[in-house]
């Protein structure tokens, strides 16, 4: 999609639930995709192309995907820098006291940092506290990194997320046109029917 980066799509945390079927469907869309998940056992497994837990035609896809070599899985972030499009399946919990937890975005943005590239557009794939696509919109530009956030919340039912990935519209959020457009035509690869939104309004409605 990009002649500036040699792989598309990073699903960043993508041996679970939400990122392996994203990833799955980028893949078989024909885009160029690695999965970073730091859970080496996950990795292996979905290496040797068996699914880690049960998704409505996903083994096939998966070794599909592999067999054609769009799909790498790794438990390192080196390739987190050849790619253009960063999808972060990672959530903002909250405690007992309502209080949204960064932690864990934080420390993934921390290890992520030395592949971090201008040019790059982070998607937000999980579900997220309000307004954290502009706290990381605003900490990658303090850090005077160009790289542009979106949201794009998840919203399928586990097992069954190949099949309404084409079926249900998918919500976009960006802060620009230009970054808009971009995830526009990422989505395009697999979906038909796209709701656009500011980015608050996007985690607002997951």
């Amino acid at each position: 999609m990009s002649q500036d980066f040699s792989r598309d799509v990073c699903v960043i945390g993508g041996g679970g639930h939400v990122g392996l079927p994203f990833a799955l469907i980028c893949a078989d869309s024909g885009l160029r995709t690695v999965i970073y998940d730091v859970d080496r056992c996950k990795v292996e497994q979905i290496r040797s192309g068996v699914m880690p837990f049960f998704e409505e035609g996903a083994e096939e896809m998966l070794q599909r995907a592999l067999a054609s070599g769009r799909l790498e899985v790794e438990d390192r972030p080196d390739p987190i820098g050849s790619c253009r499009f960063l999808v972060m399946i990672i959530g903002t919990p909250v405690d007992e006291h309502l209080n949204p937890s960064f932690a864990a975005i934080d420390r993934a943005l921390q290890g992520a940092r030395e592949h971090l590239r201008d040019g790059q557009i982070l998607i937000l794939r999980s579900t997220v506290f309000p307004g954290t696509s502009q706290r990381i919109q605003r900490a990658l530009s303090e850090a005077g990194l160009r790289i542009q956030v979106a949201c794009c919340p998840e919203r399928v039912a586990q097992g069954y997320s190949l099949r309404e990935f084409r079926e249900l519209p998918q919500l976009l959020s960006a802060f620009d046109a230009e970054t808009l457009a971009a995830v526009r035509e990422l989505f395009g690869r697999f979906a038909q029917d796209f709701v656009e939104m500011s980015p608050m309004e996007a985690e607002l409605c997951k």
